[in-house]
């Protein structure tokens, strides 16, 4: 089992401030509403609260296999401790009574950790699962509703994003793939969870919060809050640092806490949230190397001494070409020459603006090229082809109405740069290694910013007015600047700044977004399985200990080879002591931010690795194991879960506990208490 929690607030502030333990204006302690108390997380987070702070704690449980209450009268602090708890009895399957709300004091926090947790029992019974995981969450929802806490945690598990790869890990917020009814029902909690905000204005999932004045790259252009829509495409950049096009999850519109981190660069402009995830480049050697793009938090980066920000990615396109001419380069560079100066006429006559006789005579040249019959009329050039006076009425038919048709922008990098180049040099300049292209068409500017990312550039859109041919009227002129120019960015390019305006945040399939903001573009951006004293004697720790203390046989799931039989790979899971999990939870209590997801993280090892640990721990150097093939024995499970821990670790949260330290404890403690493993 893993963790994912999540913080929502009932009030719209970014952070939380305050410690728990503090005492209220009227002296009172504050209390804490925590379901599933009498389970072994529950248990050892009512432990850990009771260690570590002052509060008062209100359990609800319904005693069910798992919950035991024995968990929490055998604390050796329980004697002097035990007036600050309270047990409620309740199934939270049904929605709660007036006489059991009628027992609950002011509640400052509720956190929600109660329910089915067993992958094996619920493919038995995958209604109690759904009933007690999706409904009963509902239902403590509801309560919160009524008495309006502070501070909502959800507790989920690291299984509703499915199996990791290789050393891939889960970040925050990547999409659900649940493999069985219990990671199922998990995922359908936070899907509640997530619509009591949407529905009743509960604020959770601060993605990716920008200013309001920031708009998004998108297929269809530069588009702000209002125009984007659920369901909707943006760009972004996948795994593989590939640009791709991104469906809009959801989108949320909320006031600020008072501060934004400013990113500002020649390519970069952003104003975004202290927790909004930035995706950088840092530099890991001298001469400067820069590595693969890694998420860090706004804030963090203010004293970073110099990182990148991308502001393109790779670029595979087609070589299509829909037209009868032998050459698709050519066709890129007509193309390029006809956005900028040309025109169709009658008789499927094709018009071409020259700014002077070198200009005429290159156009001149690549039109014959196609055995084309150009012509000089005045300070143009024309030709009449039926074919090329075609492909001309697809971009349109004013200078101010201009655009790109689709199959262009689906080019690759080289032809991209054909068309670039025969455009800059129709209605542009170059400086240095960069160039710039004028038009009048804002569409047009949106589309060859797509075409400049795509071929390598990074670009920039400015405006500015200008007159029209007769000089009666003066109108708005866009420039797109492009270059090779890295984001490279140091401590005097991000700085703290008031903000006292909405924000505005997006999730996305893969994470990441474009923003836009004066002029550029530039890219932007559950817990593990848990172990210690008390647990349940189906989990794979106590029921491990329980088959090497009487000889029987230890089942390790692997993947097999069906030639050879060898084994290829053993499954693996991330370790994590109870208590690191409640010394992480009330961390999260005082330094968590408004509707954000946590990933607590604890030591990756496969079942092999534990059971040997566990076996030496016992004195026992040799034990009894069979090579289970996984899939054949598990149906619905994982080989591999993981989570990435940068989150928690950049927030400044250390688990406690060390992992063989903790791991060795439980055994022994377990061991001494052999009741425990049902063997008393």
């Amino acid at each position: 089992m893993g963790i994912l929690i999540l913080i929502i607030l009932d009030t719209i502030q970014i952070m939380i401030s305050g410690k728990i333990w503090k005492e209220k204006e009227n002296n009172k302690m504050k209390k804490i509403l925590l379901t599933g108390g009498a389970g072994f997380i529950g248990s050892h987070t009512i432990e850990h609260f009771l260690r570590n702070t002052d509060v008062e704690i209100y359990v609800i449980d319904r005693l069910s296999y798992a919950g035991n209450l024995n968990r929490l009268v055998e604390m050796d602090i329980w004697e002097k401790e035990k007036g600050r708890v309270h047990f409620v009895y309740h199934d939270f399957r049904s929605a709660f009574p007036f006489f059991v709300k009628k027992q609950l004091p002011e509640i400052e926090y509720i956190i929600h950790m109660g329910g089915e947790t067993h992958v094996a029992n619920s493919f038995k019974y995958p209604k109690i699962f759904l009933e007690s995981n999706v409904i009963g969450t509902m239902n403590v929802l509801d309560l919160a509703r009524e008495i309006q806490p502070s501070l909502f945690v959800y507790v989920s598990t690291d299984e509703v994003y499915g199996a990791v790869v290789g050393d891939k890990l889960h970040v925050e917020g990547e999409p659900h793939r649940p493999s069985n009814p219990y990671s199922a029902s998990k995922s359908g909690g936070e899907a509640i969870v997530h619509s009591y905000w949407k529905s009743f204005g509960v604020p959770m999932i601060i993605t990716n919060c920008f200013s309001m004045d920031t708009k998004l790259w998108t297929p269809k252009g530069m588009l702000n809050y209002e125009e984007i829509q659920e369901g909707d495409e943006v760009w972004s950049l996948n795994n593989n640092e590939e640009l791709v096009k991104t469906k809009v999850l959801e989108k949320v519109r909320m006031p600020s806490n008072g501060k934004m981190i400013h990113f500002k660069a020649n390519r970069v402009d952003q104003l975004v949230t202290p927790n909004h995830r930035m995706m950088v480049r840092i530099p890991h050697n001298r001469p400067r190397e820069y590595g693969a793009i890694e998420e860090r938090l706004a804030e963090t980066l203010l004293n970073e001494p110099r990182f990148r920000i991308p502001l393109t990615g790779k670029w595979n396109g087609n070589e299509y070409n829909p037209t009868n001419f032998l050459s698709v380069e050519w066709l890129a560079k007509i193309l390029g020459w006809y956005v900028s100066e040309g025109y169709t006429t009658t008789g499927n006559g094709v018009c071409f603006g020259a700014g002077g006789k070198e200009q005429q005579q290159e156009l001149i040249k690549l039109l014959q090229e196609e055995n084309l019959s150009p012509y000089i009329n005045g300070r143009s050039v024309r030709v009449h082809n039926k074919e090329l006076s075609k492909l001309g009425k697809l971009f349109g038919k004013r200078a101010v109405d201009k655009h790109l048709p689709e199959f262009i922008k689906e080019w690759n990098p080289h032809l991209l740069n054909l068309f670039l180049e025969a455009a800059i040099a129709g209605d542009g300049s170059r400086y240095g290694t960069g160039a710039a292209y004028y038009t009048k068409s804002k569409i047009l500017s949106w589309e060859m910013c797509e075409i400049a990312i795509k071929a390598g550039w990074s670009a920039k859109i400015s405006e500015r007015k200008t007159w029209n041919p007769l000089k009666t009227k003066m109108g708005l002129s866009y420039i797109v600047r492009i270059s090779h120019q890295q984001g490279t960015l140091g401590k005097i390019n991000v700085t703290e700044e008031e903000y006292n305006e909405d924000v505005w945040c997006i999730r996305t399939e893969t994470g990441k977004v474009f923003p836009y903001r004066n002029g550029t573009i530039s890219l932007s951006g559950q817990t593990m399985n848990n172990f210690g004293q008390r647990q349940d004697p189906e989990k794979f720790v106590p029921k491990t200990m329980l088959n090497i203390l009487q000889n029987k046989t230890v089942d390790i799931h692997c993947a097999i080879d069906s030639k050879n039989g060898k084994v290829i790979d053993i499954s693996s899971r991330c370790w994590l002591h109870a208590r690191n999990h409640a010394d992480a939870l009330l961390f999260l209590l005082e330094h968590s931010t408004i509707g954000e997801r946590y990933n607590v993280v604890g030591e990756r090892r496969n079942v092999y690795e534990l059971a040997e640990m566990i076996a030496m721990t016992l004195g026992k150097k040799n034990f009894n194991y069979d090579y289970i093939p996984f899939h054949s024995y598990s149906p619905g499970h994982d080989m591999h879960y993981g989570l990435d821990g940068t989150k928690m670790k950049e927030l400044g949260w250390i688990p406690p506990v060390p992992f063989e330290n903790s791991l060795e404890k439980t055994v022994q403690w377990t061991k001494d208490n052999p009741k425990w493993l049902g063997l008393d």
